[in-house]
């Protein structure tokens, strides 16, 4: 929010300043709290984040039906958010995160209102990224 005084910061070799979309670009986040946009259904939300992006449509469309698949929501895809426990907020909001297949991944209690089964699942696809991302 306030450009900085001195000193700098790259992302992935970015320019947080001068390149600050290019080093957006590269970032996955997930909020504690879920800012997502509840009138809006997973797949809304997750076609919004795509395009935001620039990840092609089809593209997009295969890891977001992926990624509902392997967080249960595949069922509630079609579902407005607005009744949606904390839990599935927040698997929407790992789904949108992983979305993009960032090089960045910035998490803030991304296990807060999982269930147990949830929590495992985003351990051991937290441990496949990692050693994915080691073989670069």
């Amino acid at each position: 929010m306030f450009k900085p005084t001195s000193g700098s910061a790259r992302i992935c070799g970015y320019d947080v300043v001068a390149e600050s979309i290019e080093a957006k670009r590269r970032i996955g986040y997930v909020p504690e709290r879920g800012a997502i946009y509840e009138i809006t259904t997973p797949n809304e939300y997750l076609n919004l984040v795509a395009t935001l992006h620039d990840v092609d449509r089809e593209i997009a469309e295969t890891r977001s039906s992926e990624l509902l698949r392997l967080f249960g929501l595949n069922e509630n895809s079609q579902q407005q958010m607005f009744d949606f426990s904390k839990g599935m907020k927040q698997k929407v909001s790992l789904c949108a995160a992983l979305l993009t297949e960032p090089e960045v991944l910035l998490l803030d209690e991304p296990l807060s209102g999982l269930d147990a089964n949830t929590v495992s699942i985003v351990k051991e696809l937290l441990r496949t990224l990692a050693t994915e991302k080691a073989h670069l």
